[in-house]
């Protein structure tokens, strides 16, 4: 994709996020979402905000956004354009990717589930200047985006789907999952936040150039809840037990080089990294994260501080603008 393009998927996700229309609300379905999860993707991540709309941490960062002035304007050309309510009823957002988004970006699947006007959807990605047009797969429709058609949106039911036109044919067959990934996501899919990841040869690869014992991890997976504190568990499995046993130990190091950093130390974050336990088991490396309600409050305070300090305007005369420290230390 052309940068073009990448810009008009951009407003038709920000679209999908920002926009989702219909009054009464769903559950999420994870199973049906995941039903679309292409064979060939290699990463896939999900977010259900039916369960994490309520946590203190979402509010934060959705006041976070809303501050950004650009944001705003979008927000409200949004509400003109669609007459909706933004940030309102997205029940579920998946992003999957295959091997190959290494080596090309634009190799993406995202699927939210949200009650949305299709036509309205369409005509506000129109009118950001994307070349939009119909086709049709299988026994539905599907558009193509871009002036090469090498970009996709689809709608079947509740789902939209955004992505590459590769990676949205190949949602589109509901093949699912391949079997070994579509494992792990049956065990974490059922917490708020979710990523689980079978890396391919090439990537494994591509991996080992920053850290080597990756040439040798089977998968990944990580589940958190942000609803009470903040709760995770997560693993990594590798080919043996000694390279589990040197990721371990490498994994334990950063975090411990992370916790006395000083930067850390001054916003806060000493306690999440205190939070956090690394183990090898056999041929697996497993991580937990159990932070207090307390404790994440009071990170959580002590980041929004350091984001309103970022946000203010520069002083008059020229001063400068207060270090994010100090404005975190009054």
């Amino acid at each position: 994709m052309n940068r073009r393009l990448i810009r008009c998927a951009f407003a038709v996700a920000l679209a999908l996020v920002l926009s989702l229309a219909g009054a009464a609300a769903r559950a999420s379905d994870v199973k049906a979402a995941l039903s679309f999860v292409p064979a060939d993707a290699a990463v896939v991540m999900g977010v259900d905000f039916d369960k994490t709309r309520t946590s203190p941490l979402y509010r934060s960062a959705v006041k976070a956004l809303l501050s950004q002035p650009d944001v705003k304007t979008q927000l409200d050309e949004l509400r003109k354009a669609t007459g909706v309510d933004p940030l309102a009823d997205i029940h579920l957002l998946l992003a999957a990717f295959p091997a190959e988004v290494l080596n090309d970006e634009d190799q993406f699947l995202i699927l939210a589930q949200a009650r949305v006007s299709e036509a309205r959807l369409v005509t506000y990605a129109q009118a950001q200047g994307a070349p939009i047009r119909p086709t049709t797969v299988g026994s539905g429709k599907m558009y193509l985006i871009g002036n090469r058609d090498d970009g996709a949106l689809a709608f079947r039911g509740e789902l939209v789907l955004l992505g590459s036109r590769r990676m949205v044919e190949n949602a589109l067959a509901q093949t699912g999952p391949s079997s070994a990934l579509g494992t792990h996501l049956a065990k974490l899919s059922s917490r708020p936040l979710f990523a689980a990841a079978v890396p391919t040869v090439e990537m494994r690869k591509k991996l080992a150039h920053e850290v080597n014992e990756l040439s040798q991890l089977q998968s990944l997976g990580l589940g958190m809840d942000l609803t009470k504190g903040l709760t995770a568990d997560g693993w990594g499995s590798f080919a043996t037990a000694a390279a589990a046993k040197r990721a371990s130990t490498l994994l334990s190091q950063g975090l411990q080089s992370a916790r006395t950093d000083s930067g850390a130390q001054q916003i806060g974050l000493a306690p999440l990294f205190d939070a956090i336990s690394v183990d090898a088991v056999g041929a697996d490396v497993t991580l937990r994260i159990a932070l207090a309600p307390a404790d994440l409050d009071r990170i959580q305070k002590k980041l929004d501080g350091l984001l309103s300090a970022l946000g203010e305007p520069p002083q008059s005369g020229g001063a400068a603008r207060p270090a994010p420290g100090a404005a975190a230390r009054k």
